[in-house]
């Protein structure tokens, strides 16, 4: 994984058929290209997301 993207979990459904991985960027087109060597093996959803006190800055 690039440097820029740190890695704060991963988890799996019991099936393996399913995972998630939460990780943390400053610049998405970096995430945008870790994962796109991934995609002729599987669908990726990139889902960004805010912190509350993030969100507040945001909508306030």
């Amino acid at each position: 994984m690039p440097h820029e993207i740190k890695p704060l979990g991963t988890w799996f459904s019991v099936t393996l058929l399913e995972g998630w991985a939460i990780v943390e960027t400053e610049d998405e087109t970096v995430l945008g290209q870790s994962i796109k060597q991934w995609t002729d093996l599987n669908i990726n959803h990139i889902t960004p997301v805010l912190t509350e006190a993030a969100l507040l800055k945001v909508i306030t």
